[in-house]
């Protein structure tokens, strides 16, 4: 019996025990799967992001860029740096991108990183002169401003950076590395006037004067480029306006003023045909006594015949204060175009002192404003300019005549060409 009951425990221990077993087997069992199934599920997750193409990386992170989420762009720019095989260029703009970032992000150290490798990467980047301006702002932010001066001019970003072959001689001032010579100076001279030349170039007060203001020129143009200004649309515009009239001006030049011959011949039938237009016209000195009745008038013309001073009486009568005080006179000269000078308008009055002979005696005349005692001083007749005399006014008036008939010759050549179409039934009323 005892013996049954010690088989009947053994057996229900080893019961007991293969069910703890089986227990533990199964546990392990899972637990492998399950690490098995995690390894295999982190496997295939990194298949899919890996798996991405590589354009699609990039897309992915240029749309982080493009909706303002810089960090997470930044992370995802250079994880497809880290697994692409791009070529030189396409990396350039990346990194270039990833260097507009991290100056947003004032990460001005990476961001200056990113500039300089996109240099190295593609010299002949499109944005070449966007990254020297990045660089420039990079290296002033980080406390680096020699470097950011040397990098600004360097780069050739100061107006006439490099110097020309006619830069030479004497140095008379310096703007950082850059050497201003006296040669430079003396050809900005020469671009004035020639009436302006002598006086600059013979007045070393005016010529340090000069120097100053071209100093400060470069060194504002230095200010504009640094702020980016070059780049605005309204500057750009008018550089493309004065580009063109630069080139319209030489295409004027080629086509029309190389053909235009000045002959002497020419010139001298143009001024005979115009002798008109070179007239001397006639004038007059006189001085009067503004009143306003006829009545008035014939009083002073007999205090005159009587002997009375005409400066006197001017004094004493005259309505017009302009001239009371100098006896009537009009000092300067009168033309027959109805001005009086210092008195206005008044074609009555010119109209009939032209009629007048030279020292006549006193005389009553209307005016506009009234009635006028008056005298001529002086009167001198409409001449006609000698050839000589006007001859460069003539052939600039002739010139000017051939420029615009041969303007409008090649106008009319070019406007019937078959690339021209004008729609003028727009333009109608």
């Amino acid at each position: 019996m005892f013996q049954e009951k010690l088989a009947q425990t053994k057996k229900n221990i080893f019961c007991k025990h293969s069910t703890f077993f089986l227990v533990i087997v199964f546990c392990l069992f899972g637990v492998v799967i399950g690490i098995l199934f995690e390894k295999n599920y982190l496997s295939n997750s990194s298949k899919i992001k890996n798996g991405w193409p590589i354009a699609k990386m990039r897309d992915y992170a240029a749309k982080l860029q493009m909706n303002g989420l810089c960090e997470q762009a930044m992370t995802a720019f250079e994880e497809y740096l880290g697994k692409s095989n791009a070529d030189s260029p396409l990396r350039a703009n990346v990194y270039y991108s990833l260097g507009e970032m991290f100056i947003k992000a004032k990460q001005y150290e990476n961001a200056l990183a990113y500039f300089y490798k996109a240099e190295i990467a593609n010299p002949n980047i499109e944005v070449k002169s966007e990254i020297g301006l990045y660089i420039v702002n990079c290296l002033e932010n980080m406390g680096k401003n020699f470097d950011a001066q040397y990098q600004l001019q360097s780069r050739a970003l100061l107006k006439g950076e490099t110097q020309t072959e006619k830069s030479s001689g004497e140095v008379v001032a310096k703007i950082g590395s850059r050497k201003i010579y006296l040669s430079d100076l003396n050809a900005e001279i020469e671009k004035f006037p020639e009436w302006m030349q002598k006086d600059y170039k013979d007045n070393q007060v005016k010529k340090l004067e000069f120097l100053n203001q071209y100093i400060f020129q470069l060194l504002l143009y230095d200010k504009g480029i640094k702020l980016g200004m070059d780049k605005e649309p309204v500057i750009r515009e008018q550089v493309k306006d004065f580009q063109t009239q630069i080139i319209v001006q030489k295409v004027m030049q080629k086509e029309i003023m190389q053909k235009i011959k000045l002959d002497h011949d020419d010139i001298k039938n143009y001024y005979t045909a115009h002798q008109d237009e070179y007239q001397r016209q006639a004038k007059l000195k006189f001085k009067y006594i503004l009143v306003d009745t006829k009545e008035q008038a014939d009083v002073i013309i007999d205090q005159l015949e009587k002997g009375t001073d005409f400066a006197e009486l001017a004094k004493l009568k005259s309505n017009d204060q302009s001239t009371a005080d100098s006896g009537g006179i009009v000092s300067e000269w009168v033309e027959q175009t109805g001005d009086i000078p210092g008195i206005g308008k008044d074609n009555i009055l010119v109209d009939a002192l032209f009629n007048l002979p030279e020292d006549s005696k006193a005389q009553i005349v209307e005016s506009e404003r009234g009635f006028a005692v008056v005298q001529i001083m002086e009167k001198k007749q409409a001449v006609t300019k000698p050839f000589e005399q006007v001859k460069s006014e003539v052939e600039r008036k002739y010139q000017q005549q051939k420029i615009q008939a041969l303007t409008m010759e090649l106008m009319s050549k070019l406007l019937q060409t078959k690339d021209v179409v004008i729609y003028e039934h727009k333009f109608e009323k």
